[in-house]
């Protein structure tokens, strides 16, 4: 017997396709402005630094103007594995993230 074992291509190829999927919805998502300027997550140049700098920038202008601030903080580490697909197909679809294209 062979100590050998097959390579299964199917994996690489799946990753391949994954990364220009994600290149070109990012790209469209942030050409046409959809997302929020808070979102820092999973963006290119942004990064904790960035989330941190805004938060704190936000309460000292709040400060300054004599307001309340308060933050909410949540961590959605593995969020994305809890979406369900028809929700995900279904926003994607609402903005025009379609197969075709």
């Amino acid at each position: 017997t062979t100590s050998y074992r097959p390579i299964s291509v199917v994996p690489i190829l799946a990753k391949v396709v994954e990364v220009d999927m994600k290149t070109q919805v990012s790209a469209y998502f942030e050409s046409d402005c959809l997302l929020s300027p808070q979102q820092f997550g999973f963006r290119p140049g942004m990064s904790v630094g960035n989330a941190v700098g805004s938060l704190v920038a936000s309460i000292l202008d709040g400060l300054e103007g004599g307001k309340f601030s308060q933050a909410t903080l949540i961590d959605l580490s593995k969020a994305f594995d809890c979406v369900g697909h028809d929700i995900l197909l279904k926003k994607l679809k609402y903005y025009s993230v379609v197969g075709d294209q």
